[in-house]
């Protein structure tokens, strides 16, 4: 986040509300840890439902109140749900410049029979804004298997933080690498 903002930019970031989330707000940027995680109960118990249901309408509860509020001149949504976000996503872009991430074309769980799953996330990608991915194949497919423009599908690479000192002890080569751990 600190390396995102310009020299005139300033950023908002709502992240989940769970334990080891930096909560510090650093210069430009400001850290709200308010969005909520899903229950730790068992998956499709009738509590985990519950409480998944809950969660993505505060989400997107949040989401909107957070656009509300502010005079943004983009909201950029990483965390696309497939059951709330056909319809807020609309209604966000009739009030702002929306940017959304797709890490994965299809869900690595999904919950619904192949035509259902590909109805549904056609119908989410088409209402996207700009998107944004982090390989040129995830476009490929999404512009090839859903029917996006391809005019509105932009790769990004992942990215090392420039803020940190070049440590040359620890420099393999010259060519960087980098090994991430963590969720994509």
């Amino acid at each position: 986040a600190l390396a995102t903002p310009g020299p005139q930019d300033s950023l908002t970031l709502h992240s989940l509300d769970r334990p080891g989330v930096p909560r510090q707000s650093q210069g430009r940027v400001t850290v709200r840890a308010d969005l909520p995680d899903v229950s730790v109960a068992n998956e499709r118990s009738l509590r985990w439902a519950i409480s998944r249901t809950g969660t993505y309408r505060a989400r997107a509860g949040a989401r909107r109140r957070a656009v509300a509020e502010g005079k943004f001149d983009v909201c950029h949504v990483a965390f696309l749900n497939q059951y709330t976000d056909i319809l807020d996503l609309q209604r966000l872009a009739r009030t702002t410049n929306l940017v959304t991430t797709v890490p994965d074309v299809i869900p690595h769980r999904s919950r619904f029979p192949r035509a259902v799953q590909d109805r549904i996330l056609a119908r989410l990608y088409s209402v996207c804004g700009t998107i944004v991915v982090h390989h040129a194949d995830v476009g490929t497919e999404l512009t090839e298997r859903f029917d996006i423009d391809p005019a509105t599908v932009h790769v990004v690479p992942h990215w090392v933080s420039p803020f940190r000192a070049p440590d040359e002890q620890r420099t393999l080569s010259e060519q960087r690498r980098v090994l991430f751990f963590g969720t994509l």
